[in-house]
């Protein structure tokens, strides 16, 4: 686990995409990462992902910068891609997933942040996911406000599941997911994500 003054930099930097940007066409953007340093968090990309109606695209960046290719043949105006990064300091390894949009102005595609949170809207939410590991129901409940949106993907980045609430709490069945990683990803009423990993037993 890494310091929380690193994850608060990390997350700020993640927010405005910062080291990253997007070219190509408006049916086939590449976004590219890079590796953070030079005094800023060390940010490693793992895989990135980007789902447009029913497709998933990833790519597995393999902690080295990288160009995620997605092929947006309905030429979407807005797409909307999620990266994992390794983080690491003196402290130790932990993992953090941004989730950043670019839009087609017409002309070239321009980044922008999905969720632009500042340094004093970071850690206002956390999420309790458990029985963690399980082997079919966990159980999602929010610290504060109302979960708006509940999602699962794959540790390759495919998106398995979603679903819209209004509640404190749900329950999600994995029971018919092979064993293994995944992602939760929650959403509050003011779209802030938590993320947090799951083992499928």
């Amino acid at each position: 686990m890494v310091s929380l003054g690193l994850q608060l930099q990390a997350q700020t930097l993640c927010s405005y995409g910062i080291g990253n940007y997007t070219s190509g066409t408006q049916s086939e953007p590449h976004v590219v990462f890079g590796v953070t340093g030079n005094g800023l968090p060390n940010m490693a990309p793992l895989y990135a992902f980007t789902t447009i109606g029913q497709n998933t695209f990833a790519d597995s960046c393999f902690g080295q910068p990288c160009t995620h290719v997605i092929s947006n043949t309905t030429n979407e105006n807005t797409v909307t891609t999620c990266v994992t990064y390794t983080l690491t300091d003196s402290v130790g390894i932990d993992t953090l997933t941004c989730c950043l949009s670019h839009y087609w102005n017409g002309t070239n595609w321009q980044w922008t942040s999905e969720y632009p949170l500042g340094i004093d809207d970071i850690e206002p939410t956390t999420a309790s996911v458990y029985p963690n590991p399980s082997s079919d129901v966990i159980k999602i409940r929010l610290d504060k406000g109302q979960l708006s949106k509940i999602e699962l993907y794959s540790i390759t980045g495919r998106l398995l599941y979603k679903e819209n609430l209004n509640s404190k709490t749900c329950r999600l069945n994995i029971g018919n997911y092979p064993s293994g990683v995944y992602l939760v990803r929650v959403f509050n009423q003011n779209n802030y994500i938590v993320n947090t990993k799951v083992l499928k037993e």
